[in-house]
């Protein structure tokens, strides 16, 4: 998912599949791990960034009403499932391995993987 999809240097969130399908009905961890994923690529200056993806911004919704005490437990949760990881020696720096979910700049993904994935939004329905 694009942060700005008209953007050719925007960032791309990059989800594992086996992790979108886990998660799919724990909309308190996928909002956590993709607001973690975010921070540590320096996209979540302040709770609510300019975004103009609408699936983005989705994930994002529940961090809107999750008291800490969620958040916590949702962080407990992530780390018991293995999508999150706590450092050893300051548990309270927690890292997203990039094989769960990764946030990336466009231009460093795969050129053949970009035509593929332009050619597949070209083709998809159109919303009206």
């Amino acid at each position: 998912m694009e942060w700005y999809p008209n953007d050719a240097h925007t960032m791309v969130v990059a989800w594992h599949p086996a992790v979108v399908k886990t998660l799919l009905g724990y909309w308190d961890e996928s909002a956590v791990l993709l607001h973690l994923a975010l921070y540590a690529a320096g996209l979540r200056e302040a709770e609510a960034p300019e975004c103009a993806n609408y699936g983005i911004a989705l994930y994002l919704m529940p961090l809107s009403y999750l008291s800490e005490q969620e958040r916590a437990e949702a962080m407990a949760r992530l780390e018991a499932r293995g999508f999150i990881e706590r450092a050893p020696a300051d548990p309270h720096s927690v890292a997203v391995p990039r094989s769960v979910l990764d946030v990336v700049p466009r231009r460093e993904l795969d050129p053949q993987f970009l035509m593929q994935w332009n050619a597949a939004k070209a083709s998809a329905p159109a919303l009206s």
